[in-house]
């Protein structure tokens, strides 16, 4: 980032810290490398180099968008995903998404074995437009729309995930 500056950057001993819907890092950066912080730390630099050492450390704040460690693309040309069958009976989906104007996320819910359900308006989930930034956006589907999502004793679900302009970075289930 603008400003950061030093060959030794080391993070706080802890894990992010979440705020709303970012989590919060802080670090420290040294304009020196490991070689002189040991030198200073044994003695053999003299007592104005270790004091410039300390003086000179910084600490910084950075901050990511809740659970956005890593994400599924896809550009101008659309991209799939189709996750693996999932012991979920049901519920509220919410999606970490960002979608860039023009671009789209369609989700398809699918059988063990990658068969669309048409049953219970599953088949009337409508497309997400972009422009949407959201860390848990609720898919809603079928007329009202619905939100809660209820499936028969069909055993595992999938999801398929169809992606233009779009990043996908997870998806959460809620009640």
């Amino acid at each position: 980032p603008e400003g950061f500056r030093g060959p030794m950057s080391t993070t706080a001993a802890s894990p992010p810290v979440l705020v709303g819907d970012e989590e919060y890092f802080y670090l420290s950066a040294q304009p020196h490398g490991h070689h002189e912080m040991a030198l200073a730390d044994i003695g053999q630099g003299d007592a104005a180099t270790r004091k410039r050492l300390i003086e000179v450390t910084r600490i910084y704040l950075l901050s990511i968008r809740r659970d956005r460690w890593i994400s599924y693309d896809a550009n101008e040309r659309e991209g799939e995903l189709l996750t693996s069958p999932l012991a979920w009976e049901g519920g509220v989906l919410g999606l970490n998404v960002q979608i860039a104007e023009g671009g789209q996320v369609h989700l398809q819910v699918e059988d063990e074995w990658a068969r669309p359900i048409r049953d219970w308006h599953l088949d009337e989930i409508p497309a997400l437009a972009g422009p949407l930034d959201a860390v848990d956006h609720e898919v809603g589907f079928g007329p009202g729309p619905k939100r809660i999502m209820k499936f028969p004793a069909v055993g595992p679900v999938r999801f398929r995930f169809r992606l233009r302009k779009a990043r996908l970075f997870g998806w959460s289930f809620g009640l």
